[in-house]
């Protein structure tokens, strides 16, 4: 069960690939949906480019999402990192990413 009915979006199963690499992957994730609160599932991505990355991260700070990042690889963990450049998010890196935008 999902907590606070956060919607869970599972990228592969999105993009049929282990690699994201553009900034539209991004805009492709939250087109179609109202919701706020989010669970993204990075099972089986292996690789997110640094576009992608910074586009993930300004997007949440932006649109005020709440969004946890879960089943990272080392990679993919360690380019959110490199992306990272907002002071307001709450960034935290194990396995669970929580991502909130301060009020």
């Amino acid at each position: 069960m999902l907590k606070n009915n956060m919607e869970k979006i599972e990228l592969f199963n999105i993009f049929k690939t282990d690699t994201l690499c553009s900034r539209e992957s991004v805009q492709r994730i939250f087109r179609a949906t109202p919701n706020k609160e989010f669970i993204i599932d990075f099972r089986k991505i292996v690789f997110i480019s640094k576009s992608f990355a910074h586009e993930l991260l300004d997007t949440v700070y932006t649109k005020k999402l709440t969004v946890d990042f879960v089943n990272m690889s080392d990679n993919v963990e360690t380019m959110l990192r490199v992306a990272y450049i907002k002071p307001k998010i709450e960034l935290k890196m194990n396995n669970v990413v929580n991502l909130a935008t301060c009020c």
